[in-house]
């Protein structure tokens, strides 16, 4: 085996337990947008707008830890519920393919509401701290040439106001590092100043794939090479926590660092979101534990049921492609466990993670990245 496949499949020991790591699709947000209306979601659900009523806004249900595994859990947890509301209403139950469970799941993240609305007040002593009143009055120009900030052009969200700061002119500028949250109450003051409404906020995601291109383009790749390349970080970044890593990276930048606008920072910010996605771990013994006890075996081990055993998924099996398979088998599914009385499990988020990595086993399949 040699040193890619070894770090691929990374089978490390864990008491009696073994840990897979599995490849992930690449998403792409833009493209997720769209699945959630063409896919007829809209009809039931709403992303920080308006709904057809049935279900909940998605946009308050998307977590700061949301992952591959939660997406899974959920639709499988509520799928006989959601298929029943849209046979009731007359809508046609979508099939969605892996790369699309890929592509929504990255809309959903990049998408959802900034944690907490920012408060005004806080972003008032923010803005006095970091000595942005140096330069910036609120309603008056301190020196010449310099606007005011209630006449700046409006700022929808933490990303608009980092990709200001990307833009700002570098000569004397001293660039105050500022925490996630800290972004979040000085947008809400700046709003506040320009009369803007300052409550919560949807972040609409770019295109991953420009957003990959954009980090050639911008020359981010110098720095952020094979060495030390983006995708492969551990933590988990939201569009706030990404607005102002990037608004920290400004003091760094050469001279020569070309401007970005605000729908290349969209589109970079879709991109650095999907690409921290990109593998998933689970514990195959702990999984092997989570099939017997949901029942797992009554279709999967008998051959007289039409369902696929084991060997049929084996190295074949993600998160992304347990809700692929919701929507294309999972009707004819739960019609043959009503027929043999067994009930339709529920799986926490960790259960989801374990179960794909035991279906999955320790074959790695190896991925071609979606996002050229």
């Amino acid at each position: 085996m040699n040193l890619t496949r070894a770090l691929a499949v990374l089978l490390v020991a864990a008491g009696t337990g073994l840990s897979a790591t599995r490849r992930l699709l690449p998403g792409d947000p833009d493209h997720g947008r769209e699945l959630f209306r063409s896919q007829n979601c809209v009809a039931c659900h709403s992303f920080g707008g308006p709904a057809g009523g049935v279900g909940p806004d998605l946009a308050g249900v998307v977590a700061r830890g949301f992952t591959p595994a939660q997406l899974a859990a959920s639709m499988w947890n509520h799928a006989p519920w959601m298929w029943a509301a849209m046979k009731r209403r007359g809508v046609a139950q979508p099939e969605l393919s892996e790369q699309q469970a890929a592509d929504l799941f990255a809309f959903f993240f990049a998408a959802r509401s900034f944690e907490k609305p920012g408060q005004r007040r806080q972003g008032e002593e923010v803005f006095r701290s970091k000595r942005c009143a140096a330069c910036h009055g609120p309603d008056t120009a301190p020196g010449s040439g310099i606007p005011p900030v209630s006449s700046w052009a409006p700022l929808p969200d933490p990303v608009a106001l980092a990709q200001r700061m990307w833009n700002h002119p570098r000569s004397g500028l001293v660039s105050p590092r500022i925490a996630p949250r800290q972004l979040t109450d000085l947008l809400s003051y700046v709003r506040g100043l320009q009369g803007q409404r300052t409550g919560p906020r949807t972040f609409s995601p770019g295109s991953a794939e420009t957003g990959k291109m954009l980090l050639e383009a911008k020359g981010c790749k110098v720095c952020h090479d094979a060495t030390r390349p983006l995708e492969t970080r551990s933590a988990r970044y939201g569009a706030t926590d990404l607005a102002a890593a990037l608004w920290n990276h400004v003091p760094r930048l050469p001279d020569s660092t070309p401007p970005v606008s605000y729908q290349e920072m969209r589109d970079l910010v879709a991109y650095l979101s999907s690409a921290q996605f990109l593998e998933e771990r689970g514990d195959m013994e702990r999984g092997k534990t989570v099939f017997a006890k949901k029942r797992c075996g009554t279709c999967h081990e008998n051959l007289s049921s039409g369902a696929p055993n084991l060997a049929a998924v084996s190295g074949k099996m993600t998160s992304f492609d347990m809700v692929a398979a919701v929507w294309k088998h999972g009707p004819g599914m739960w019609h043959r466990m009503q027929e043999r009385r067994v009930a339709w499990p529920r799986f926490r988020d960790s259960e989801m993670a374990d179960l794909t990595a035991y279906l999955h086993g320790v074959e790695f399949r190896q991925r071609s990245a979606a996002v050229k």
